[in-house]
């Protein structure tokens, strides 16, 4: 898979899982609604959180199924720091549960790609480089290892670095 169809993929999904969380509780007009069974249960709140949580469970299953064996999705650390947040949105942590091998590859992969001389963490861009800062930073919440500091800590200097005056990027 191209890299443009694979970021399109994850940006898609990201959406998707969005939208299903701030909508979950809104309900579509009467003539979009399917029509249900008379014995289906009704659609609650319960029943749609139940739908969301196994829709993203599957999500993730196929990130998982999708990672390369050197801890990346993609080369392109904005797709794979996507990858990241949304394995620690649903509440899993580097080092425990289900997805520890998932969470500490990827983790692993953005370190040993990191510069370490600037902190630049990505292969091209300062969008790619905030969004895997920004995974750094999630992850660096659930897993105070001192390797990870310190190349957050970098990553974040250099996006300081490079302010304008004006507060945006230069």
């Amino acid at each position: 898979m191209n890299r443009k169809r694979a970021g399109l993929i994850l940006f898609a999904g990201g959406l998707a899982f969005v939208a299903m969380v701030v909508f979950a509780g809104a309900q579509p007009p009467q003539s979009a609604r399917p029509v249900e069974s008379p014995t289906a249960a009704p659609l609650t709140e319960t029943r749609i959180v139940e739908r969301v949580t196994a829709a993203t469970d599957r999500g993730l299953e196929y990130l998982r199924r999708k990672q390369r064996p050197d801890g990346g999705w993609a080369n392109n650390h904005a797709i794979n720091g996507l990858a990241l947040l949304a394995f620690m949105g649903r509440g899993h942590v580097p080092g425990r549960g289900p997805y520890k091998d998932v969470l500490e590859k990827g983790k692993k992969y953005m370190l040993t790609t990191a510069n370490a001389a600037t902190g630049f963490v990505a292969f091209g861009t300062m969008y790619e480089h905030g969004l895997a800062t920004l995974a750094l930073a999630e992850m660096y919440g659930k897993d105070p290892d001192p390797q990870l500091e310190e190349k957050l800590r970098r990553a974040v200097d250099l996006i300081v670095q490079c302010q304008s005056p004006a507060a945006g990027s230069s």
